[in-house]
């Protein structure tokens, strides 16, 4: 089948990397996959500079001017509530539409309790009818999808941790990211814009991750942290329950932004190594269950499904 996926930009970003990630995976099995992404973004009026520097794309990746660029497709996949509006003038004259949704992405109600215009938009997406594709039971929840894909890491090698309790966090911008909570707890190292080879070295060498965000989509870092066989002291969001055995491989702290319970339990686990070690291993082994192979096996059955229903 031929599928192209719309961006509306290329960015440092969790979501993009899964695009591109499927976009890759797509291929190797044999499909005819490409990626776009406008010069002009609808809603922003600079121009996309971005290049793609975290991730390979094996795939063509084109910058369009205008919509009459994108070529005929078995399938248009629109990835951000942005991108829609770009999808929305092309089908289904160019493809059959689908809706890859990675978070709700209203940002602005995330960092202030109040919607934007924005917020407004992205909330409208939600309710085109189109095939639904989620990333979480969280997002499914709230969303009602049409249907769920488990995301999936690369299963590193195994390596031998200290767990001497060197603990570490990756900073982010908004308030829903956690930042501020992450910057009161002391003795941790943060993380900012990073390099990915760096930051899967503090995977590889540290023992403690944490993770403070107020709500994600799916939240790939802890996923990625488990498989390096990282103790993660985390809240609880979008599909960390699904891939911890319902938080049984991670320490939750189920009150996002408490401060205390981080620190309490940083500071209890770096106590006891040998526990540490036990926990990091269970962690590792469950990780493998969600590799990137069964992410895009399961997104192209769920693609060949939604051409199969339009026949």
């Amino acid at each position: 089948m031929k599928v192209t996926f719309i961006l509306n930009t290329l960015n440092f970003s969790g979501g993009v990397k899964i695009v591109v990630q499927l976009a890759n995976g797509l291929q190797e099995r044999g499909h005819d996959v490409s990626i776009y992404y406008p010069l002009f973004p609808k809603f922003n009026g600079r121009i996309n500079t971005q290049k793609l520097k975290h991730i390979e794309s094996k795939v063509p990746i084109h910058r369009f001017l205008s919509v009459r660029e994108i070529p005929k497709s078995d399938l248009i996949i629109a990835t951000s509530w942005e991108s829609t509006h770009f999808v929305k003038k092309i089908v289904p004259k160019k493809g059959i539409p689908v809706y890859f949704i990675q978070h709700i992405e209203t940002w602005n109600y995330w960092n202030t309790s109040e919607d934007s215009w924005k917020d407004e938009k992205a909330l409208e997406t939600y309710n085109l009818p189109w095939s639904k594709v989620v990333t979480s039971k969280w997002l499914n929840d709230n969303l009602h999808a049409s249907y769920t894909i488990p995301l999936g890491v690369e299963i590193p090698e195994p390596c031998k941790k200290q767990y001497n309790g060197s603990a570490f966090g990756i900073y982010r911008e908004g308030y829903w990211k956690g930042g501020h909570v992450l910057k009161s707890i002391g003795g941790i190292t943060l993380l900012e814009d990073v390099p990915q080879e760096e930051l899967e070295r503090y995977m590889r060498d540290s023992d403690i991750f944490i993770s403070t965000s107020m709500v994600e989509g799916f939240n790939l870092p802890v996923l990625e942290a488990i498989a390096h066989g990282c103790c993660v002291i985390t809240s609880m969001t979008g599909a960390i329950p699904e891939y911890s055995l319902h938080g049984n491989l991670v320490f939750p702290v189920w009150q996002w932004d408490n401060v205390n319970a981080y620190q309490t339990t940083l500071d209890d686990l770096r106590e006891d190594p040998q526990f540490m070690e036990i926990r990091g291993n269970r962690a590792r082994e469950e990780a493998k269950k969600w590799t990137i192979p069964k992410m895009v096996e399961r997104f192209e059955w769920v693609l060949n499904d939604i051409i199969n229903k339009k026949i």
